[in-house]
């Protein structure tokens, strides 16, 4: 097994801080603990009501266990069985290369590169372990149950009197009901949730010294502890549906509990108002409740692009001129590429080993990642043109920018006004992203000076209490927010302050053009591949496959790039 990618060094990364006190547990083992309350039965397997909102019903001990303090069957996510070998060469969902990690996925798949996009983020009942060994009145519970689990409960370590079982006790904080969850050193539950980010990992319950919600990877055995589908309690259907119609989550609800958290579908150009009907906090009925939103203007400014990438003007008084969007992305929400300092291609699995340029002063075009993904006329910014955005902009963290759901931080410029939005991207290592929607780091172009450490560079770091220059370690991937490295009055593909076009989800468009103006697309060998007119208000829209083209409008004309 790679140890850099095992889900230990995974998840002890991400609770380092946790461990330096995990002894202060310690003290809480030996205590007698007291006995786990027991609600009722389906289909013989006993369940538990902890008063919570959502109504969920929960399993008093692990599928393949028979009382709560067993451990239970491991299962690895989306198969139904247990097995000797929990590795990628044995995963049921993937395809492996020769040196045994995951190739492609065969299902559930989320993001380009690990297969067929499907578009399927929770499991299906015949993947479902708990609803294939307990029958169909039971399933793995998602995410969003886990969390109200381990926000519903006060947890402590105990000691089982006379054995050397460990558990977790959640008591209600609604009802004082009790719930166990054994472990040893450590122990993961699986939800029915595929990751936000990446394919190739699932969320989960991780217990070290206190339960809390993490990713990890999908071939992991896991314990699974269920929840009930249906119980003696009187249920509702509830469904959500997009503004379109679109069903989004139907939940079984008990009469007078309410939903769990729906996640509403980003809008692009919407802001998200509320849901048609709020009674699905005291559901009575059945109830088909509907996304709602009202038309937002795009809030980030843009003042023009160059080859293709758009860019906005804050007034700084070295005039430089910001992208309005990461390398990678295609829009200002999208977290975009990751990259380490100095190298120009993505983060990926099994990165080769990270080789320290101790001589350092900066980078040459050849090892930015800006230049080389996004041409000449970009770069990536010094550590004092990124002083001098952070000092030239008022700043404030939002956890939702613009209905988008993405968190991050907004600069609105002192001089002009105009808005440029970096998202809380976080930072990976080959291809595991920790903290996406916490923190944020972008390389600056420039390394650390100090003879003690050649091996930093500086960048810009930000989280939900400010934002601040920093250096660190340059093995990490980090985004890039590049700055236009020409002066644009010599620059001939550009559209000017008034005129703009540029790509979006796979058109290009034309604003603020004048009325009636002939437009066109040409490949890069010169051939028109289409034309239009600019409408009487000076916009237009046009269609291309993907690739690099020239758009005319009038006499002016700038290169755009379609992805």
């Amino acid at each position: 097994m790679n140890l850099q990618r095992s889900p230990y060094i995974i998840i002890l990364h991400e609770m380092r801080d946790l461990i330096k006190v995990l002894s202060l547990g310690f003290a809480l083992y030996g205590m007698k603990c007291t006995a786990q309350t027991v609600s009722g039965q389906v289909d013989g397997y006993d369940y538990v009501d902890l008063g919570l909102k959502s109504g969920t019903m929960w399993a008093t001990y692990n599928v393949g266990a028979t009382k709560p303090t067993e451990k239970g069957d491991d299962f690895a996510w989306g198969e139904t069985e247990t097995k000797d070998k929990y590795e990628w060469e044995t995963y049921k969902w993937c395809t492996i290369y020769e040196n045994g990690n995951f190739d492609q996925f065969t299902k559930y798949v989320i993001t380009p590169g690990y297969g067929t996009i499907d578009n399927k983020t929770v499991l299906e009942a015949e993947d479902d372990a708990a609803k294939a060994n307990w029958g169909i009145k039971w399933r793995m519970p998602t995410t969003e149950e886990q969390k109200e689990l381990i926000d519903g409960c006060t947890w402590v370590q105990e000691r089982i009197a006379g054995t050397s079982i460990k558990v977790q006790k959640g008591t209600s904080k609604t009802n004082g009901a009790i719930i166990y969850l054994p472990y040893d050193e450590m122990a993961l539950y699986y939800s029915s949730s595929l990751s936000e980010e990446v394919t190739d990992k699932v969320r989960c319950i991780c217990i070290i010294n206190s339960p809390k919600i993490m990713s990890t990877q999908r071939y992991y055995p896991s314990n699974v502890r269920a929840v009930a589908v249906e119980t003696a309690l009187e249920t509702y259907n509830v469904s959500f549906y997009s503004k379109d119609s679109v069903l989004i989550e139907k939940q079984v609800v008990a009469v007078g509990k309410s939903t769990s958290e729906v996640k509403y579908p980003f809008e692009e150009g919407y802001e998200f108002i509320g849901w048609s009907d709020s009674s699905f906090t005291n559901v009575k009925k059945d109830l088909d409740v509907y996304a709602q939103y009202r038309e937002i203007a795009n809030p980030t400014t843009v003042n023009g692009s160059v080859n293709g990438y758009d860019y906005v003007n804050l007034g700084l008084p070295s005039g430089r001129l910001w992208a309005t969007y990461n390398i990678g992305a295609t829009k200002p929400t999208e977290f975009g590429d990751y990259f380490r300092w100095g190298q120009t291609k993505p983060c990926k699995n099994f990165d080769a080993p990270y080789v320290y340029d101790e001589q350092a002063t900066g980078l040459a075009p050849t090892k930015d990642a800006a230049t080389v993904n996004w041409g000449s006329a970009w770069r990536t910014p010094t550590s004092k043109e990124q002083n001098e955005l952070i000092d030239g902009c008022d700043w404030e963290w939002t956890n939702n920018y613009f209905g988008s759901g993405v968190k991050g931080i907004i600069g609105i410029s002192k001089i002009n006004g105009n808005l440029i939005f970096l998202p809380a991207a976080g930072e990976k290592v080959d291809s595991d992203l920790f903290h996406a929607n916490e923190i944020g780091h972008y390389w600056s172009s420039t390394p650390n000076p100090e003879y003690d450490q050649p091996m930093t560079s500086y960048e810009i770091g930000f989280s939900d209490w400010g934002i601040f220059p920093h250096e660190y370690d340059r093995y990490w991937g980090r985004p890039v927010r590049a700055v236009v490295s020409i002066d644009l009055t010599k620059y001939s593909n550009i559209s000017n302050q008034k005129l703009q076009v540029y790509s979006r989800n796979g058109n290009i468009y034309i604003t603020n053009a004048q009325p009636n103006t002939k437009t066109q697309v040409f490949d890069m060998n010169g051939i028109a591949i289409a034309a239009s007119e600019t409408d009487g208000y000076g916009n237009a829209e046009l269609s291309a496959a993907k690739g690099v083209y020239v758009v005319t409008v009038g006499n002016m004309s700038t290169k755009v790039i379609l992805k």
